[in-house]
């Protein structure tokens, strides 16, 4: 019932606009009425979803999970760096990209009644030094944590416990990285 559904979920803000989203591919959260609150497609083109969910999907064995939203946010921060063929090939693959940092505003929720939390981060090597602009940008429009290391095993366990911290503990990858590892 609308009633129950609004005492666990209070609405938020405004009403959503007259458009139906009720046949999208891909939303974030949805209105007792049906309407989406933040359709993703808006601001990740669904050929996005569409060739990259195909692709890692027909990949996978068992029993798995795919937020195209993840990695749209993960290969946005890369292409804020990539340049020549790489940020044309990025380009071709990310379609025409929108606001990401409103993306993520409007995915983005830490209340009493429901949780949808987004953390992102770059690590990034101290024996280099980066352009300020890719910086600030990654940090003000992605919203990342921006962290510098000695990439190598002690690296490799700080970024499994911030991942892991992120994810209240439900989530631990391992990774490998060594000293030459720049980012």
């Amino acid at each position: 019932k609308d009633d129950d559904y609004n005492t666990i979920l209070p609405p938020v803000g405004d009403e959503p606009s007259v458009k139906d989203y009720t046949d999208s591919l891909v939303h974030a959260a949805v209105y007792p009425t049906g309407m989406l609150l933040c359709p993703v497609e808006e601001y990740i083109p669904a050929a996005f979803t569409y060739n990259t969910a195909s692709a890692v999907l027909s990949a996978a064995e068992g029993n798995v999970g795919y937020s195209p939203a993840s990695l749209y946010f993960a290969l946005t921060m890369f292409a804020e760096g990539a340049t020549g063929e790489t940020a044309k090939e990025l380009n071709a693959l990310l379609g025409e990209r929108g606001n990401v940092r409103l993306l993520y505003d409007k995915l983005y929720n830490n209340s009493d009644t429901a949780q949808l939390k987004i953390a992102n981060s770059l690590w990034m090597s101290k024996n280099f030094t980066f352009r300020e602009d890719f910086v600030n940008t990654i940090r003000d429009d992605h919203r990342a944590s921006l962290l510098t290391v000695d990439f190598g095993e002690d690296a490799n366990a700080q970024m499994t416990q911030w991942v892991s911290d992120q994810t209240a503990g439900l989530l631990k990858p391992t990774f490998q990285t060594d000293e030459l590892t720049v980012l």
